[in-house]
C-alpha cells in the first residue's frame, strides 16, 4: 500500500454501513421518526413530572397531606377543619404550606354536580 492510500478496516466498513442505513431511514420516513421522537420526549417529560410531583408530596407533613386530600376533594376550609378536628385558621396555614411546597398557584375547581 502506498503512502496516500487508506485502508478500510472491518469496523470502518460496519460504521459506513450503519451510517448509510440511518441516512436511508431518515430520507424515507422523516415524519414517522419525528413522531417517535416527540412521543419519547413526551413520555420522558410525563415520567419526570410524575417523579417531581411525588417528591413534592413526600416533602409534605402527614397533616399537610391530610389537608391536601381534603382540598383536592373540593372541601372548604371550615369542613376540613371540622373533619380533621383543627381550627379553620390552622387549615389556612396548612393550605398555604401545601400550595407553596407543591408549587401550585391555585387549586382546580371542584367538579360541579350536574
Amino acid at each position: 500500500m502506498t503512502r496516500g492510500e487508506n485502508k478500510a478496516t472491518g469496523g470502518d466498513i460496519a460504521l459506513m454501513e450503519r451510517e448509510a442505513r440511518l441516512r436511508s431511514i431518515l430520507e424515507t420516513a422523516p415524519d414517522a421518526i419525528l413522531t417517535s421522537v416527540r412521543a419519547a420526549i413526551a413520555t420522558r417529560s410525563v415520567a419526570g413530572a410524575d417523579a417531581e410531583i411525588a417528591a413534592r408530596i413526600a416533602d409534605l407533613t402527614p397533616r399537610e397531606r391530610d389537608v391536601m386530600r381534603e382540598l383536592v376533594a373540593g372541601h372548604p376550609n371550615k369542613i376540613i377543619a371540622h373533619r380533621l378536628d383543627i381550627s379553620p385558621r390552622t387549615v389556612e396555614l396548612h393550605r398555604a404550606r401545601v400550595m407553596e411546597k407543591m408549587q401550585a398557584a391555585s387549586l382546580p375547581s371542584p367538579p360541579s354536580s350536574a
